[in-house]
């Protein structure tokens, strides 16, 4: 069989990395790459559960792989994709209970490279905090691969929320750790999760270092996140391995009854989650300076230069 290469369908809910994803796929698949936004593509009066779901069912087929940007694509896509493999940003939603033809991927900067920030931003700090969530363990084994990071002590506390994190940050704290690092990839950075975390961790005056340059707004201490175009890119690079196993993995069926052919992707062939860890250099990194002054944190001045943003 003659093939061309894969139709992708990005199907997009709101600005995912300042845009930098879409940008970057729109320039790596021009004529190949169907970018459709999930409010902006629907007709007016029409609810776009209702008009996507038809749409798949009519013109799905054509795709050989999905995209999905945004909370509603993606439940959408749990719901009405089966046959056609979906990758997802971890970085942005996590699924608990993940279709087998979905594959997520998270982008982040190297988890060394970020401790080793902390600690040169921050005179003296000799003991770090880990406040994870016990899905987290997979990253942690990683962390904790090489030799330990250059602390006297380091302390490794496990939550599944506000509530228990909220006693682990009182017990780090009673334990002399000013600064607690949240692995990237944890539901801990995510939604109220978050919210309610970072209200205690002022309440007992311990920095969190997180994901995401937003949360640094809203009383993080510091964070370190790649940006939109090399998530894009890492994304790119995914999708090109995709196409390429799409080709292996794909067969023309003939349905007997009607005589009509489609494709069958086999793509439990190929398809799993990916992690892609950028090394130190990349990315956008922040500091709460403000938080600094408020808290009285000796601040390295030496290190400020690592910083994009300072708030």
């Amino acid at each position: 069989m003659l093939f061309v290469l894969s139709q992708i369908l990005v199907l997009k809910d709101e600005p995912i990395f300042k845009e930098g994803v879409i940008s970057q796929i729109k320039k790596e698949f021009q004529g190949y790459a169907h970018v459709m936004d999930w409010r902006k593509n629907v007709p007016k009066g029409t609810k776009p559960e209702v008009f996507w779901k038809n749409f798949w069912e009519k013109a799905g087929e054509k795709y050989d792989v999905v995209v999905v940007l945004g909370g509603n694509p993606l439940f959408f896509a749990v719901e009405n994709i089966r046959n056609r493999p979906v990758l997802y940003l971890e970085n942005v939603q996590s699924l608990v209970r993940k279709p087998p033809n979905f594959a997520g991927v998270y982008v982040s900067v190297d988890f060394y490279a970020q401790i080793e920030r902390m600690k040169c931003a921050v005179n003296g700090l000799n003991s770090l905090g880990i406040l994870a969530h016990p899905d987290d363990w997979n990253t942690l084994s990683r962390v904790f691969r090489k030799e330990n990071p250059s602390f006297r002590s380091v302390h490794v506390f496990f939550s599944r929320g506000e509530v228990d994190g909220g006693e682990s940050l009182k017990r780090l704290k009673d334990l002399g750790v000013g600064m607690v690092w949240i692995p990237p990839t944890s539901p801990l950075n995510r939604g109220e999760n978050f919210n309610r975390l970072v209200n205690r961790a002022k309440k007992y005056k311990i920095g969190l270092f997180t994901d995401r340059s937003e949360r640094v707004i809203k009383g993080a201490f510091m964070s370190w996140e790649p940006t939109g175009e090399e998530v894009g890119k890492a994304l790119t690079d995914l999708l090109k391995e995709l196409q390429e196993q799409v080709k292996l993995y794909t067969t023309v069926v003939e349905d007997t009854l009607t005589g009509k052919k489609h494709k069958d992707i086999n793509w439990r062939a190929f398809l799993k989650d990916r992690y892609v860890i950028f090394t130190d250099g990349k990315g956008m990194s922040s500091i709460n300076l403000s938080l600094a002054k408020k808290w009285k944190i000796d601040i390295n001045p030496d290190c400020l230069g690592y910083f994009d943003e300072k708030y």
